[in-house]
């Protein structure tokens, strides 16, 4: 499955190498990737159509930044997105337990209907995109990426259910967002959507990195997901058993029809995660 035609937008968090600023970190970058235009930005300037901003990211601790794209859409977006991680990449920049990447869709023709059903799918897929992530992504674990499920009352198939009910006894726009995303630190967060906001469904859950595999993948599976929600219908679990992650999986990958690359790539991907862990080893990212 193609791209689709939908407007997004990445967020890079990630830790610059000792005694960089912006302003020389900026420089740096477009010396490994002259294409990109980067510009050191206060935090929460607009988002430009044009050039990357670099801006202060006091969550990260020392030393860190936000890198946010310019307003992408399609494989020419893709590879703007990837040349920015392979540059990041060369000029030194980690990432840690403390930054994220976040990826906002632009929400020009999802209705109410459309965006209830996203709210839903969250929900019922949240094991699975636990499962693709490293724990301090997981579950309530962390500040910045609360579960949306738990706001339904648990973290199994009574709390899918509810969300379903209180969802879609939502009757309008306002009563949604209250109900579906409280406040904007969610994995899923809809703020955006209010009235002055952005505009923009944002997705908050993945860890830091600055692979462009793992940003291409995310992105297209993210991509798949939102397009869905256009036509798909949520309905309650009729078992009553909680569903294990690689049962969401498989459901989720025929409910948006991945495509094999990405089908593959996140297969490969929790049985890393699950074999490190087995292991005791730490990771982050």
């Amino acid at each position: 499955m193609p791209l689709s035609t939908r407007t997004f937008g990445i967020e890079l968090e990630v830790i610059m190498p000792w005694g960089e600023t912006r302003t020389t970190f900026a420089a740096k970058l477009r010396h490994y990737q002259p294409s990109l235009v980067i510009r050191p930005a206060a935090y929460g300037a607009p988002t430009s159509t044009t050039c990357w901003k670099i801006q202060p990211d006091s969550s990260t601790g020392f030393g860190g930044c936000e890198l946010v794209s310019p307003i992408l859409f399609g494989e020419h977006g893709i590879a703007e997105a990837r040349r920015m991680c392979d540059a990041l990449k060369a000029a030194g920049a980690k990432v840690n337990v403390s930054t994220g990447f976040h990826v906002h869709f632009g929400a020009t023709g999802l209705d109410l209907k459309a965006l209830k059903n996203l709210a839903k799918m969250y929900v019922w897929f949240e094991s699975f995109f636990d499962h693709v992530m490293p724990k301090s992504r997981r579950a309530t674990n962390n500040t910045y990426t609360k579960s949306n499920r738990a706001d339904f009352g648990g973290y199994g198939t009574y709390a899918v259910n509810s969300s379903i009910v209180m969802i879609d006894a939502a009757p309008d726009l306002h009563a949604f967002l209250k109900v579906a995303s409280p406040e904007r630190r969610r994995k899923l967060n809809l703020t955006n959507l209010k009235a002055g906001g952005k505009g923009t469904i944002e997705f908050r859950q993945h860890s830091g990195t600055v692979d462009a595999d793992k940003v291409e993948n995310w992105v297209r599976l993210l991509d798949a997901f939102v397009t869905k929600a256009l036509t798909t219908r949520i309905r309650k679990r009729t078992v009553t058993r909680d569903l294990e992650p690689v049962e969401e999986m498989r459901q989720l990958f025929d409910m948006i029809e991945a495509d094999k690359p990405v089908r593959i790539y996140y297969m490969n991907r929790r049985k890393e995660i699950a074999k490190l862990e087995a292991a005791g080893l730490p990771m982050v990212a």
